[in-house]
C-alpha cells in the first residue's frame, strides 16, 4: 500500500490535533492565488463556519514521502506546529492535486472571499 502523502502530497500529524486557526500564504504568486490579493504572510481563512477558523481539528502536513514536486503554498498557525499545510502538485500522469490539509477548511468557503476565490480558481484550471 501507498503513504497517503504519495497521493495527496501530506499526511496526517497529531501535533495541535483540535485547534482551529487561519492559514498564512507562504507562495501568492502560485496561480491557485489568482486574483485573491494576497501576499507573504497575509492570514486566509480566518471567518469559517466551523469552529473558528479554516485550519483545523485533524491537519497533514508535508513529510518526506511527499511528491518533490509538492509547492508549500500556506501553512496553518495552530499552536504547537499544529498548522495544516495547503500543497499542489502537477501529477505526472496529468492534472494536478491541491490539498488543503485541514477538515475544517469547507466551512470557510462561503464565509471568506479569498479561501473561494482559490477554490474557483482550482476548478476553473481543471474543468474548463
Amino acid at each position: 500500500s501507498r503513504c497517503e502523502a504519495e497521493v495527496l502530497g501530506v499526511h496526517f500529524s497529531s501535533n495541535g490535533y483540535g485547534t482551529f486557526a487561519p492559514y498564512q500564504v507562504l507562495q501568492p504568486d502560485h496561480w491557485i492565488f489568482a486574483d485573491c490579493d494576497v501576499e507573504v504572510g497575509t492570514l486566509i481563512g480566518e471567518k469559517s463556519l466551523n469552529q473558528g477558523a479554516a485550519s483545523g481539528h485533524e491537519t497533514d502536513k508535508i513529510i518526506p514521502q511527499s511528491p518533490a514536486n509538492a509547492v508549500f503554498l500556506a501553512k496553518g498557525t495552530n499552536p504547537k506546529e499544529g498548522g495544516a499545510e495547503m500543497t499542489y502538485y502537477d501529477h505526472a500522469g496529468g492534472g494536478g492535486v491541491f490539498s488543503v490539509g485541514s477538515i475544517t477548511f469547507g466551512g470557510s468557503l462561503s464565509v471568506d472571499s479569498v479561501i473561494s476565490q482559490m477554490v474557483r480558481n482550482v476548478l476553473d484550471r481543471f474543468l474548463l
